[in-house]
Order: C-alpha cells, then structure tokens, then sequence
C-alpha cells in the first residue's frame, strides 16, 4: 500500500520515480500543487492514472513545494481504520526534511526533461 509516482517523457520511458508509504500525509505536497485531489486517508495508492503536466506547471509546483511546510509523522485521526491495523503501533515517522529535498530532487528531475520536451507524465500508481 502506497502512493507510487512514475514519471515518464515523450517516448513513454520512466525516468524517476517517487513513493509515499500510504500513511505519508506530504503526499498531499506532490498532488496539491499539480491540482490534483489529496488522496491522503481517502486511497491506499494512486489509482492507475496518467496526466501530462507542462513544464510551466512543473515550475508552479516545485515553487510551491519549495515553500510548503513538511510533516514529519502521520496524521492518524484520518487514516483509514484498515491501514492503522495494518501499520500496528508503528511509530509512522519520517524525516521532513529530508522528505522535502527528496520530493524536489525528484521534481528538479522532472523539470529537467519537461524543459527539453514541453511537457511528462506521470503515473499515478
């Protein structure tokens, strides 16, 4: 269970990739900012879906995560039942900002090859 984000250029080859445990509240730091719903406490993994995002939305977005403030545990009171058991008392921990810099490493990837080719797309698994 988890959020499993591919991205891919013109040829449909992936080039990165980037994954949320299922109880990483900043995957809402990744989709917001594409405008895209949160799926945090609502799904337990992407949902097989592909946009095409341009490199002028990736810039907006890596603006914007830039200036997003990071969490640095679970946000428990709305995961789903289903994935508290499954995940038992664990602490549900992550460094943020660590977090934060591997999300815009990722993003910097992306930008790279949208710059040469106008635009990607990601894979929402």
């Amino acid at each position: 269970m988890g959020f499993y984000i591919e991205a891919k250029n013109k040829e449909n080859w992936a080039f990165a990739t980037f994954q949320f445990q299922v109880w990483n509240p900043n995957v809402e730091h990744l989709y917001v900012p594409l405008g895209l719903d949160n799926p945090y406490g609502v799904d337990f993994s992407g949902r097989g879906d592909e946009i095409r995002v341009s490199y002028q939305t990736l810039q907006q977005a890596y603006k914007e995560v830039e200036n997003r403030t990071f969490y640095s545990e679970a946000k428990r009171e709305l995961l789903h039942p289903a994935v508290l058991l499954f995940s038992g008392m664990h602490p549900m921990q992550v460094d943020a900002g660590k977090e934060k810099e591997r999300l815009l490493h990722f993003l910097s990837c992306c930008l790279e090859v949208a710059e040469k080719e106008g635009a990607i797309t990601f894979h929402l698994g």
